[in-house]
């Protein structure tokens, strides 16, 4: 529950004197107190605590929330199985493969998985961010094999794949319009597409514009149906 009133902290001209003193305790040469950063106990203060624990066993490469803020999707490459970590800074390889795990975030259980949905390549310390987008009907995610991805969000059926001549880092539907997808690739293109039935009720030329690959086949067993959404078959 929310407080009635968040306390704002200090007011602007509070916070400008404060800058001011301490850039007049620099020029009069007095070194302020750093803390030490490399000692967790000494900082753990400067840092919010982290409220939750998800442990997806994998390098999370992107993350999107459901429009209700209920799920919490994830785009993750896996660690090999059992794999145990004993050096942070030696970290495990990763899948060429990207699992996306939906997260129910009242009761912080996994509630959905689609395994292997689509490819990445780099090594662990070259990966790219790939960022996914969430709309009621639909997930769409990038890849690194050039293309953009589209899910049926209830059946975990892979619907479309719309190609880039390079890595696909983000995509986003149009909060008002979820029949508008944009992609962004490292071509240097940001490309917009639309349903069949948006061009044609738009009156535009379908053969005109690039069109996104059809697949409608399922990804694997494992697609839960808990992803929630139906499919427009006109899409």
């Amino acid at each position: 529950m929310f407080p009635k009133r968040i306390d704002p902290g200090p007011s602007l001209k509070e916070r400008l004197e404060l800058h001011e003193r301490k850039k007049e305790k620099l020029r009069s040469g007095s070194p302020p107190n750093e803390p030490n950063w490399l000692d967790f106990d000494a900082v753990a203060d400067k840092f919010d605590k982290v409220d939750h624990l998800i442990d997806l066993h994998g390098h999370i490469i992107g993350m999107g929330l459901s429009p209700d803020h209920r799920y919490l999707y994830v785009n993750s490459r896996p660690w090999p199985q059992g794999y145990t970590i004993s050096n942070p800074l030696e970290p495990p390889p990763i899948a060429q493969e990207i699992d996306i795990h939906v997260i129910d975030l009242v009761t912080f259980k996994q509630v959905g998985i689609m395994l292997r949905s689509h490819k990445a390549y780099t090594p662990n310390n070259e990966c790219f961010f790939i960022f996914l987008d969430v709309c009621d009907k639909y997930v769409a995610s990038g890849a690194e094999d050039n293309h953009g991805y589209l899910w049926d969000r209830h059946y975990g059926m892979c619907l479309a794949k719309f190609p880039h001549a390079d890595v696909v880092n983000s995509v986003a539907f149009n909060p008002k319009d979820p029949e508008m997808l944009v992609t962004t690739s490292d071509d240097n293109t940001i490309k917009i597409w639309r349903s069949k039935s948006k061009v044609k009720q738009f009156g535009l030329n379908y053969a005109q514009f690039q069109q996104g690959i059809e697949t409608r086949r399922y990804r694997g067993q494992n697609a839960s149906t808990n992803l929630r959404g139906s499919y427009n078959r006109n899409t």
